[in-house]
């Protein structure tokens, strides 16, 4: 009896011992993988462009903790083309402050202001759809859909209803250089083909529904003070004349 208490003590142990390693030796291979970061191997001037003067480097991400504003290779297509606000010699770290506007692309601006637990989405707009360019980021907007289905007897119907409202405004296109530029509002063009939302995630399902039904989606620009959500009654050709203030009378 006591052999086999021994034995299965034993096990147990043996076990243990076994868990533990494995947990340690993969704390260290976290502790050892690495980031891979831009490092310059010419000197760049102010004004100039990294195009092709940037090697990768990996080093150990408990070494890299301490260089988060660091620009890591799989952002080198967002800088190869940007020019630096400082000289930059041969061996240092490309960091994201050695761009004007702090580096911060418009990629990273949304990162940096999108709250948490939601989600950027991008939705096509039509420049009258978009309130003919005046829509910037910070703005909030109502999203409205008209799309065309077919009743019982199919016949179609064309029908517009407010699929979102009080959407936060993230960004507009993607044509500004700097993400500065679009987070201030001040992009010269105002032609623009896209708008970066903040959605929750059963926001995203809605308008990605609506995106998928072939129909043409309109922004209605909002008071910033004003998130006042209500419900509002779609529209078609049967309540159309309903629906109007005072009727078809003006």
């Amino acid at each position: 009896m006591f052999n086999k208490v021994a034995l299965t003590i034993g096990l147990i142990l043996g076990v243990i011992a076994v868990v533990m390693v494995n947990v340690h030796v993969s704390r260290i291979k976290k502790q050892q993988e690495a980031v891979k970061i831009l490092r310059v191997n010419k000197l760049i001037k102010k004004g100039e462009m990294p195009e092709s003067r940037l090697d990768t480097v990996s080093v150990p991400q408990d070494f890299a903790t301490g260089l988060e504003t660091a620009v890591e290779d799989k952002d080198r297509r967002l800088v190869s083309n940007r020019p630096v606000n400082a000289e930059i010699k041969e061996g240092t770290f490309l960091l994201w402050s050695h761009f004007e506007g702090g580096g911060r692309t418009v990629e990273r601006a949304i990162m940096e202001v999108l709250t948490k637990g939601k989600r950027a989405m991008s939705i096509p707009v039509t420049h009258a759809g978009a309130v003919s360019g005046w829509i910037r980021p910070g703005d909030y907007v109502d999203v409205l859909g008209t799309f065309t289905t077919s009743d019982r007897d199919g016949n179609s119907r064309i029908s517009t209803m407010t699929i979102q409202q009080s959407m936060r405004v993230l960004a507009v296109g993607g044509k500004t250089d700097y993400a500065e530029e679009i987070v201030r509002g001040r992009a010269g063009d105002r032609g623009y083909e896209t708008v970066v939302l903040e959605v929750t995630p059963h926001e995203a399902e809605v308008m990605t529904f609506a995106l998928h039904q072939g129909g043409q989606l309109t922004l209605s620009l909002r008071r910033q003070d004003d998130h006042a959500t209500a419900e509002i009654p779609k529209v078609n050709w049967d309540n159309f004349t309903a629906q109007r203030p005072g009727g078809m009378t003006r």
